[in-house]
């Protein structure tokens, strides 16, 4: 019985494994964020990763400027979201992802503008990736809630 059911798992994870492989994404990262009733879900693909300029060792800078990747994450929210000139900048930081050790991204959060939850002690952070080519990943987008 625990040989089947183990074998079933295995058999399962290798399923989904060749699923991945065959469409060609390997997931890097993803980054989920809450507004307004709704998830969104942005997912890196190693492909993603492999079009954007690496930030080697022995550079000083990423290839985008920080600057830079603040314009592209708020022009994402502009077209994006009602009231984007509300949303304040809370955080920009770079983090290194994929398998080839030389891959980053910038990850930007915002407070989204919520006018009723302004009394709240616990602010939601809305994130979004930048790829180092000036890039950010179009969300999925559900219901909040729903997997």
């Amino acid at each position: 019985m625990k040989t089947t059911l183990l074998i079933g798992i295995v058999g399962i994870v290798v399923v989904a494994a060749i699923c991945q492989v065959i469409a060609g994404q390997s997931v890097a990262k993803q980054i989920s964020s809450t507004y307004r009733e709704k998830e969104y879900e942005f997912t890196v693909t190693q492909e993603d990763l492999d079009k954007s300029p690496p930030w080697l060792e022995d550079q000083d800078a990423p290839a985008l400027a920080p600057r830079a990747a603040v314009r592209i994450a708020k022009k994402y929210v502009s077209r994006s979201m009602p009231h984007a000139e509300e949303w304040l900048l809370s955080k920009v930081g770079l983090e290194r992802v994929g398998g080839r050790g030389n891959q980053w991204i910038y990850i930007i959060d915002f407070v989204p503008y919520e006018p009723e939850k302004r009394y709240e002690s616990a602010l939601t952070l809305f994130r979004i990736p930048v790829l180092l080519n000036g890039i950010t990943v179009e969300p999925i987008t559900k219901p909040a809630g729903r997997r």
